[in-house]
């Protein structure tokens, strides 16, 4: 995004891309640069996207650039991705150099997930009239009591 901005867009904590007033960089022959910030959240778990937004605009390079906010909010559970994306055109025509177009995920929020519950340890005090049982000791290996201790060299 650098070679398209001087100062930088910023993702404000409301979800929504701020892209302050500057000067714009020259992009050899282009005359707008369009800018789409996506939203993208993912279910890695159910290996599908829950949902997505867009926000485009065209920039006019022969126009001061006062600066805009995109707002790319999106709800729901799941990873979510930020991607902004810019191509450039001159007269409406898209560039189709790899110097004049570019698209980078901005940030990742992991989802996030239910606390686990921690299971409880059964106590004597817990379950009555049990009997704690060595751990070394299972009765489907009739040789399981035998505590092999490795040899000192």
């Amino acid at each position: 995004m650098s070679q398209f901005f001087c100062r930088q867009p910023q993702l404000t904590p409301a979800g929504s891309w701020d892209i302050p007033p500057q000067e714009l960089l020259s992009q050899g022959s282009a005359t707008h640069l369009h800018l789409s910030a996506i939203a993208v959240r993912i279910s890695f778990i159910q290996r599908r996207i829950i949902s997505s937004r867009a926000s485009t605009i065209t920039i006019d390079l022969h126009r001061p650039f006062n600066g805009v906010i995109l707002d790319n909010h999106l709800r729901g559970n799941g990873a979510l991705l930020h991607v902004l994306q810019i191509i450039t055109s001159e007269d409406g025509a898209i560039l189709a150099n790899r110097r004049s177009s570019a698209a980078d995920i901005m940030q990742v929020v992991p989802a996030i997930t239910a606390k686990q519950k921690i299971a409880k340890t059964l106590t004597a005090s817990t379950v009555p009239d049990q009997v704690h049982v060595n751990s070394a000791f299972t009765p489907c290996h009739p040789h399981s009591h035998r505590i092999s201790h490795p040899i000192a060299t």
